[in-house]
């Protein structure tokens, strides 16, 4: 999934050797830290109140695809993202592969996502991220121990780490996160949080998520009446605006502060009814996507 431009041309540098050392030096402090975060996430959690997310199985058909366009905050577009669901049988098991590719004019990123199918949890996610010429590769492979991260900069060097993790952590895919989130149950609370590791950053993250109601949005000819999602994490507050189309919650707007995905191909799931307050479609139309 895209990221912060900041953090895109940190990937992207070629690490001279100082900056490589110190570069090891911060991810062995944060394998050590590893276990301390997830930890310290269910203790504040539990003091207040707040519940660990449970997912509903996904019913995605097999080479399901979600096209967003990419905007930024003028709402110029700037790009396309597009996820692609597979699903794998493979053993007797089944596994979904998530497809995600995204190009705009100084970056193209693409990401392989494998996850159980029964239980979400991640198997191996790959990322390859091209910027300004610069080339950097990912690779997180997830075992019953921890998570072994390995990364190929621009020079060729290839960096290799492990981070253990507890028999009972459960940890999704940072890759995963944005198909993921549509699937939460929403049956006991209206905030919840779960953890993502995020391999570009060689750490967990607790991620938290509340529910704040019905919105009805607008872009350009379409009316999505949505359930608004605040999502906070280290990458920043988020919003997440879902709605209901066909039996399958699906990604109508996910704003991210620097950029905004909108969904392409999703028809209204609203009508100008559904908007707030006395205002005409004309009017709705001009402050489409600024909600």
């Amino acid at each position: 999934m895209i990221h912060d431009p900041k953090l895109l041309r940190y990937n992207s540098d070629v690490m001279t050797e100082p900056l490589r050392t110190a570069f090891r030096f911060g991810v062995n402090a944060a394998c050590l830290s590893i276990a301390l975060i997830l930890l310290f996430a269910s203790t504040v959690s539990a003091q207040r109140g707040i519940i660990q997310a449970e997912f509903k199985p996904p019913d995605w058909p097999q080479n399901k695809v979600f096209n967003f366009g990419i905007y930024n905050r003028q709402l110029e577009r700037i790009g396309s993202a597009a996820y692609k669901i597979v699903i794998d049988s493979q053993m007797g098991l089944s596994n979904y592969t998530i497809r995600y590719n995204a190009k705009s004019d100084e970056m193209s990123e693409a990401s392989t996502c494998i996850i159980d199918k029964r239980t979400l949890l991640p198997i191996r996610s790959t990322r390859k991220l091209i910027v300004n010429d610069n080339i950097y590769f990912q690779n997180a492979t997830y075992s019953i121990d921890g998570v072994t991260v390995s990364a190929k900069t621009n020079d060729g060097a290839i960096i290799e780490s492990f981070f253990p993790l507890g028999a009972n952590d459960r940890i999704f895919d940072f890759e995963e996160m944005v198909p993921l989130i549509p699937q939460i149950r929403w049956d006991n609370s209206n905030k919840l949080y779960f953890y993502i590791f995020a391999a570009s950053r060689y750490s967990a993250s607790w991620v938290f998520i509340e529910n704040q109601g019905i919105k009805t949005i607008t872009w350009k000819d379409k009316i999505w009446k949505c359930t608004k999602l605040l999502i906070k994490s280290d990458f920043g507050d988020h919003y997440m605006y879902t709605t209901v189309y066909g039996g399958r919650t699906e990604i109508a707007k996910y704003d991210m502060g620097y950029y905004v995905f909108i969904n392409l191909d999703l028809p209204s799931t609203g009508s100008i009814d559904d908007i707030e307050g006395d205002v005409s479609l004309e009017t709705a139309m001009a402050f489409a996507g600024t909600q």
